[in-house]
């Protein structure tokens, strides 16, 4: 069987660890990019329905039906408040889809900067792929491991050490 040197065997171990924290990542961003789509879905719909609350001036009187109140511009209070609540819908509907830009920006980012190690453990068997999973992935010890898969305690080392050396072969 191949040597593995400490040095390689610690960089690789880095590599995977710091890859599935990546995919971690990418799942969150994933989600946030949802959570600001249906926010931003929801204000052009309240824009396209025109659903804009205006509070009455204290200066109006009763109601907006009894007094119209006007401005040197032509244009009533209520009018004018409408505009500036769609206005400011607008702009947050536009810096939902600027940070919705940025997040899929840092997933592609983290994906490729991902993808050869990704490609590598494609090409993984099975049980090495598992093990891989459940050891930097998931935290688990060999013993646990072991026995999620019926394998002895020494299997899962000799294995483990084994998927390491392949990786570190397909990486060069």
């Amino acid at each position: 069987m191949e040597v593995l040197l400490n040095d390689d065997r610690l960089n690789i171990e880095n590599k995977l660890r710091n890859y599935y924290t990546d995919i971690k990542k990418i799942a969150i961003l994933e989600e946030k990019i949802k959570s600001l789509k249906d926010i931003k879905e929801r204000i052009e719909d309240n824009i396209r329905s025109c659903n804009i609350k205006v509070e009455p001036d204290l200066n109006m009187g009763v109601s907006y039906g009894e007094k119209v109140q006007t401005s040197s511009t032509g244009t009533g209070y209520a009018e004018g408040q409408i505009v500036k609540q769609i206005e400011r819908q607008e702009r947050k509907a536009q810096e939902l889809q600027e940070e919705i830009t940025r997040t899929l920006l840092e997933i592609s980012d983290l994906s490729s900067k991902n993808a050869i190690l990704k490609s590598i453990l494609d090409r993984l068997g099975h049980v090495y792929i598992d093990i891989v999973e459940m050891y930097y992935k998931k935290g688990m010890s060999n013993r646990t491991i072991g026995m999620e898969l019926n394998l002895d305690e020494k299997t899962i080392r000799s294995k483990k050490k084994e998927s390491l050396i392949k990786i570190k072969k397909l990486i060069e």
